[in-house]
């Protein structure tokens, strides 16, 4: 059911992406909102975020996912996130082209390419976070959703900043990457053996997976702005648009992960 909800809401916003002039034309102005940053700070780190979603990083960092899997003695979990990895990436390309369709242009930044919808970068990194979360024991899922939020909201904005994409593409890729995760769960509740009992219960897994990420990640986000010295709020204010859809990719991710983190039950 969770990987239906994530079909039909890829559907829905590949409508409102592709046919929706309202829709559209936020697309746009969340683009070249995002797009002013690119002579900040915001630059410097930006392509190695985006390159972690080649496919090189891609493997890399999957074998260090992998390792843990193993380690926790979790080799069913291990092999979920491997076909989460591999099906998403081969999906993302195929879905591009098959969707591909010109769209409006943005004033500022690069041209956004036909075969765009969905991020193939965004797929990756999110399907790196899934990953990540199917590893983990109970008691660490939690932290691991958190901390996969963090991952896809930097790299997807990351995305969106260095130009390419539009804001729908990279929340695409994200629940095109979580509707498959759903389905490797699908496969884990039908085939895979219990759990080892000393992960069964304590430590963090007493708090709720999505109450545990929402109030991290609005700490983390009160605290950001506090550093900022205020600097955070006039971008807000300027760009009304890039900061409605950051808030909307960070709230996908968030609540994205912390479903994957509270249907992996042992």
């Amino acid at each position: 059911m969770a990987a239906i909800g994530c079909g039909l809401a890829f559907a829905l916003l590949l409508i409102l992406a592709y046919a929706f002039g309202p829709a559209e034309q936020l697309d746009v102005r969340a683009h070249d909102g995002f797009a002013t940053l690119r002579a900040s700070d915001a630059e410097s780190f930006a392509p190695a975020l985006v390159d972690s979603g080649n496919p090189l990083e891609v493997v890399l960092i999957m074998a260090g996912i992998c390792g843990l899997g193993l380690l926790w003695g979790r080799p069913w979990h291990v092999g979920a996130a491997i076909w989460v990895v591999a099906v998403s990436s081969i999906a993302s390309q195929a879905l591009k082209v098959v969707l591909a369709s010109s769209r409006a242009e943005p004033m500022i930044g690069d041209s956004i390419d036909a075969a765009a919808f969905p991020s193939g970068h965004a797929t990756a990194v999110m399907s790196l976070a899934v990953a990540l979360v199917l590893v983990m024991p109970k008691r660490l899922r939690p932290a691991a959703a958190f901390l996969g939020a963090l991952y896809v909201l930097a790299a997807s904005i990351s995305i969106v900043v260095l130009g390419g994409h539009y804001p729908s593409d990279v929340v695409a890729g994200m629940l095109l990457a979580t509707g498959l995760g759903f389905v490797a769960l699908a496969g884990l509740r039908r085939y895979a053996p219990a759990e080892p009992g000393q992960f069964a219960s304590g430590g963090i897994s007493q708090v709720g997976a999505v109450e545990f990420v929402l109030i991290c990640a609005g700490t983390f986000g009160v605290v950001v702005a506090v550093s900022q010295g205020g600097g955070v709020l006039d971008y807000a204010r300027d760009q009304t648009a890039a900061a409605a859809t950051g808030v909307l990719v960070a709230a996908s991710a968030a609540a994205l992960l912390s479903c994957v983190a509270l249907l992996a039950r042992d």
